[in-house]
């Protein structure tokens, strides 16, 4: 991409930390880094704001950063127009910090949240009462969307743990007041989820069947069809042919993130790291959506291989739409 200013600085504060510890993590069994300078940070944030306007807090809880509230605040008076946040919210389910992070400038926050219940979210994350903290801090976020100017989102795994839990998360998150968007992410094979590939990684069609009777369920109430027409939401890491009729909801990685630890100088574009993992297959040439695509995962086929992919031909995509 031509115009830098299109790209989006992913900066990883988190200090390898996480409150967290889930099963299907991509970054793998994480080691603590010690804390990296504020004035690191702020000398980080200057150099890069001459080549993006949009910065995004990550990796692994950045909410466990003592300076996160300081670095936002820079980033603000460093004019970024969009200053995005993801976080697993279970410290937001303090009101007061909640507030605190909002206040600093944040423009947008995404909410990692994986269960309808404290048995799914739990078994997840492997931390007892996780499923309470960010259960309140969707709440609490509810509460200051009615005076605060920001945006916030939900980001949830699809993976064989919570698979058969779609439709009650689905229909419970479309409970909570001023939320923008739902993605589902399909739970990449790498990383703890590579290491418990067979726990946590379902067929791919299996998920794509799944999101659509949830999709058509919901649609039969009415209250809810609504809802989910006022919340916009997407599917990565899913290929076209499963998601079959529901093509629509079909996203990719193709946004120019780029993948900045600031202790490492090694630049790298969050897409093309994913797209090299990422395989097309022989007879995928004769789909429809062959160029546009995302493919699916080569330690996904290496296990499953290509049978469950059926290229969806032009005349049934005529058909169809």
């Amino acid at each position: 991409m031509d115009d830098n200013k299109e790209k989006i600085l992913n900066l990883k504060i988190g200090n390898s930390l996480c409150n967290n510890n889930c099963i299907f993590c991509a970054d793998g069994e994480k080691k603590k880094q010690s804390l990296i300078p504020k004035k690191e940070l702020f000398s980080t944030l200057k150099k890069w704001r001459e080549k993006t306007d949009c910065l995004v807090f990550c990796g692994s809880d950045p909410t466990l950063n003592p300076y996160l509230c300081d670095t936002i605040k820079e980033a603000k008076k460093l004019k970024y127009s969009e200053i995005r946040l993801i976080t697993n919210g279970r410290l937001l389910s303090y009101f007061n910090f909640a507030k605190k992070i909002v206040e600093s400038g944040l423009t947008e926050i995404c909410i990692s949240f994986h269960g309808s219940c404290p048995a799914i979210q739990d078994a997840q994350t492997r931390i007892p009462g996780s499923f309470s903290q960010t259960f309140n801090a969707c709440q609490n976020l509810s509460v200051l969307k009615s005076s605060h100017k920001f945006k916030w989102y939900i980001n949830y795994t699809f993976n064989k743990l919570n698979a058969a839990d779609f439709y009650d998360f689905f229909k419970m998150i479309l409970s909570f007041d001023g939320l923008n968007g739902f993605n589902i992410a399909a739970v990449m094979p790498q990383g703890l989820a590579l290491k418990y590939f067979d726990i946590v990684v379902p067929n791919y069609s299996e998920l794509g069947k799944i999101f659509k009777r949830s999709i058509n369920r919901l649609n039969k109430t009415p209250a809810l069809k609504k809802r989910m027409s006022d919340v916009g939401f997407r599917v990565t890491g899913l290929p076209f042919c499963v998601m079959k009729n529901c093509e629509y909801y079909v996203n990719d990685y193709r946004d120019q993130y780029i993948l900045k630890n600031p202790r490492n100088k090694k630049i790298k574009t969050l897409y093309g790291a994913l797209d090299r993992q990422r395989l097309i297959g022989a007879y995928c040439k004769s789909c429809y959506y062959y160029n546009t695509c995302p493919g699916v995962w080569k330690e996904y086929t290496k296990r499953r291989g290509w049978k469950e992919f059926k290229p969806i031909k032009n005349e049934e995509f005529r058909k169809n739409n």
